[in-house]
């Protein structure tokens, strides 16, 4: 990162400093804070402390639980420890486990769709069902790949890649023991890890 930037989304703020020292980059985004209030005050806008929230990142495990002090008009904004921008969510010291729990939930909700195309009674293709996961299913569990899915652990990976084995499962109507290997064959789809791959080099 550099040293500082502020990048804006909508109504949405972010305040960015970085420095080998905390002290040095709470400064620095006092710094910034100030300019950015300054700024708000001159165009008639409000800015609430309480729905404001303040993170430091750091490869050091002994400093989770660090609170920067960073203030709005000498009012203390609190530590989130997990944010969430843009659809991403941040942690601390970048494991990205956060982020793969929350692509896990919204994704298994929209497993049911799928169960409930394969479970009707006119039912439909394996070539539909898959094509259905692909445009429903899938864009959920690679959302910023690019971004994340390099740092993310094995077996946070692999926790995702049950949720695409579930769901070739229900597309190629496979029972429970059936090789992954087999069910990636039949449904034409490479396994989750590889297909991260693929969108991290296109990106």
């Amino acid at each position: 990162l550099p040293d500082s930037a502020m990048a804006s989304y909508a109504d949405d703020f972010t305040l960015l400093a970085s420095s080998p020292s905390i002290d040095e980059a709470e400064a620095e985004a006092n710094r910034l804070m100030s300019t950015f209030v300054e700024w708000a005050v001159r165009k008639q806008l409000a800015i609430a402390p309480h729905k404001s929230s303040v993170t430091l990142f750091t490869p050091d495990t002994h400093q989770s639980n660090l609170h920067p002090q960073l203030k709005i008009e000498d009012e203390v904004i609190p530590l989130e420890k997990t944010p969430k921008i843009l659809g991403l969510v941040l942690d601390t010291h970048f494991t990205f486990g956060p982020h793969v729990r929350s692509l896990i939930q919204r994704a298994s909700g929209s497993l049911r769709v799928l169960k409930a195309l394969a479970d009707t009674s006119w039912g439909f293709s394996k070539e539909t069902l898959v094509g259905t996961y692909k445009a429903i299913t899938r864009p959920i569990l690679d959302y910023g790949a690019p971004i994340w899915s390099h740092h993310v652990s094995r077996s946070n990976l692999e926790r995702l890649s049950v949720v695409q084995n579930s769901a070739l499962r229900v597309a190629t109507g496979n029972v429970m023991k059936a090789p992954i290997a087999h069910l990636e064959a039949e449904a034409g789809v490479l396994p989750l890890r590889r297909h991260l791959e693929a969108c991290g080099a296109q990106f």
